[in-house]
């Protein structure tokens, strides 16, 4: 799963008590009100602060969101807040209850990737202004495999001491003498 962001479903969810209000409120089925809750959660994923706070968005937008009659969008937002899976603020805005228990990881991931995107971010600006050395033109003529290092031998040459035989190409085998690695 390619940059997924779960959240916590307890098993007892789908039968708790406040799931069965919640759905008697709706007047839904207990599947349909497991359903809302899960659109609620994942869209809150997006949309809620660190404390599960929905900001400025009110009763419509909450019902737009879990594709809900925005006629009965009041409706909606109460039985949530009666049935306690949201909390109505002093402000009169809108927290999803206890959301914070059930999103620590998601907190820790979200600011460890606002670390690590500053420290990219510092690391750029710093290689910019850093000037590299240049790199040698001939690399391979300094590297162990250059022909000066290697020889190359037919299959029939006797095998001699100190010498470390190795695959070439199908028709050749490479001959390294310890002498040639110093």
């Amino acid at each position: 799963m390619l940059n997924s962001i779960w959240i916590e479903l307890h098993q007892e969810m789908p039968r708790h008590p406040k799931t069965l209000a919640l759905a008697q409120a709706l007047k839904v089925s207990r599947r349909e009100a497991v359903g809302i809750l899960v659109d609620l959660w994942t869209w809150g994923l997006s949309c809620a602060d660190e404390d599960g706070s929905l900001k400025a968005i009110g009763d419509e937008g909450i019902a737009l969101a879990l594709d809900w009659p925005i006629k009965k969008a009041g409706r909606l937002v109460e039985a949530f807040v009666r049935c306690g899976w949201l909390d109505r603020l002093d402000d009169g805005t809108y927290r999803l209850h206890d959301w914070p228990d059930y999103t620590s990881k998601l907190s820790e991931k979200r600011k460890d990737a606002e670390r690590k995107r500053k420290a990219r971010k510092h690391g750029q600006s710093r290689e910019k202004t850093e000037k590299h050395e240049p790199r040698p033109h001939a690399i391979r003529k300094m590297s162990v495999d250059s022909p000066r290092t290697i020889r190359r031998m037919s299959i029939k040459c006797p095998e001699q001491k100190g010498v470390t035989r190795t695959r070439g190409s199908p028709n050749q085998y490479q001959y390294l003498t310890k002498t040639s690695l110093v």
